[in-house]
């Protein structure tokens, strides 16, 4: 049987793959192939024109800031799962893998894993 560490690392994996790398992956197909057309909404023109205005080595750039912001963004709810955020001091959230508690070590173990890959 794993360990709570070793369980936790394990959905840190898959959650790291499926919300950080296919996420930033969907974002990028959606910009590079989505033609700016008058059916779509403004906010997506717009983000298309300015997508497409930016050089290749800026449209990278512009990948790096979406899977940061989703890096980030996953740190947060993960320091709120934790309990080391905690915005609303009557709830008190907690994650548990196969019943087990992960005794707040998810935000950590995310951040020592993936933040510099981010």
């Amino acid at each position: 049987m794993k360990t709570t560490e070793e369980m936790s690392e394990h959905f840190l994996d898959m959650l790291y793959e499926d919300v950080v790398l296919l996420g930033t992956n969907l974002y990028k197909e959606i910009y590079e192939k989505t033609t700016v057309t008058d059916d779509l909404i403004p906010y997506y023109k717009s983000a298309l024109n300015l997508f497409n205005s930016l050089s290749k080595e800026n449209q990278k750039v512009f990948f790096e800031i979406i899977q940061n912001t989703i890096t980030e963004t996953v740190v947060d709810v993960l320091g709120i799962l934790d309990g080391n955020v905690n915005p609303d001091k009557k709830l008190e959230p907690q994650l548990l893998l196969n019943d087990e508690n992960t005794d707040g070590i998810l935000q950590e173990l995310f951040v020592l894993n993936y933040m510099e890959e981010a």
